[in-house]
């Protein structure tokens, strides 16, 4: 067995995920619904499960 460090390679799909997320701006709502502290804390939120749960999502299938 190697001590080399390993790297976690993301899926395509959450690659996808992680990119999409990183393109909105917590400065710049999209939506009108959202007050703007409210987009802010849903952007870190949407961050945060793909960054943690993304891998396990998307071996269970889920489509965001």
């Amino acid at each position: 067995m190697s001590d080399s460090p390993t790297l976690d390679v993301p899926s395509p799909t959450v690659l996808e995920w992680s990119l999409g997320l990183a393109s909105l701006s917590p400065g710049q709502v999209p939506c009108l619904s959202f007050r703007p502290e409210e987009w802010v804390k849903t952007l870190l939120n949407c961050r945060w499960f793909v960054n943690d749960f993304g891998p396990e999502a998307d071996r269970l299938g889920w489509a965001l």
